[in-house]
């Protein structure tokens, strides 16, 4: 229908690190619903099979927090960045896996399922 309604920004960081990192735009800078809705979209959909460490952007002078700031602030969009490491992720049950590439399709094919079904239910 023309509308966005996610903004989902991927990026990867280091072999080093571990877990899956979602960084969502500052609370001071969005309205109360878009704030709530966020939230929602991690803590009930997403966490459902994978475990992610949860951040905020408070640097607009950076590109996620320009994109909060654009998307989430101006228009009311729900918006994040998507951190994914090279190193171990976590499913939701707990169990730290290696980050091969079979995980990270099964990982692409979760967050398809789940942003429909988080928009299914909206």
């Amino acid at each position: 229908h023309g509308n966005l309604d996610l903004f989902l920004d991927f990026h990867c960081l280091t072999a080093i690190a571990e877990n899956l990192l979602m960084i969502k735009a500052s609370p001071g800078s969005i309205p109360e619903d878009v704030k709530q809705d966020q939230g929602e979209f991690v803590s009930e959909f997403l966490q459902k099979r994978w475990f992610f460490r949860e951040s905020e952007s408070r640097n607009t002078g950076n590109a996620n927090g320009y994109i909060a700031d654009e998307y989430a602030g101006k228009t009311g969009v729900i918006s994040f960045t998507a951190e994914h490491c090279l190193g171990f992720i976590r499913t939701a049950d707990g169990e730290m896996e290696r980050a091969v590439p079979e995980l990270f399709r099964r990982l692409g094919s979760d967050y398809v399922e789940l942003i429909e079904e988080y928009f299914t239910k909206r």
